[in-house]
């Protein structure tokens, strides 16, 4: 039986899960999206789309793994808030290496602030060919053209 109310963080893991699972479901349909627009694509950057995503799934079943420990196995226990489960410790497989973890932090900070900064820029230009007109065109690969409709 609960004795006291849970710690705080339930609500945070709870939260977190979720838009792990959402962001998740986002990189499914951006994998979805990238075959049917980019079809005729080389083998290996299809497969390191794949990967990617395989990555981005093990991950979020970790990160669901981890909130079934803490939510639901151990709803009663508090002392489980200063443990760490094994699939949570999995989805963070770095082990505190900087070698690892500096460049896909660095990667993973500069796509967001492109993305940023070229949705900046779609809304103060309003128009796709007047953004494609200043900045040109972002292909995956030379071997074909952008479609004129998904």
């Amino acid at each position: 039986m609960l004795s006291q109310s849970p710690s705080p963080t339930v609500g945070s893991i709870l939260v977190g899960g979720f838009l792990s699972t959402f962001l998740s479901g986002t990189v499914f349909m951006q994998l979805v999206l990238y075959f049917r627009l980019y079809p005729n694509d080389a083998l290996k950057i299809k497969f390191m789309v794949v990967s990617i995503w395989i990555l981005d799934i093990f991950h979020t079943v970790m990160i669901c793994l981890a909130c079934w420990d803490y939510l639901i196995t151990n709803w009663a226990n508090n002392a489980i808030f200063d443990y760490i489960p094994w699939c949570y410790g999995s989805a963070h497989i770095s082990n505190r290496n900087i070698y690892l973890t500096a460049p896909i932090a660095l990667l993973a900070s500069l796509r967001v602030i492109f993305a940023l900064v070229s949705m900046a820029e779609m809304i103060r230009l309003n128009s796709y060919s007047g953004f494609v007109s200043q900045y040109g065109q972002v292909y995956l690969s030379r071997a074909h053209s952008m479609p004129s409709s998904p």
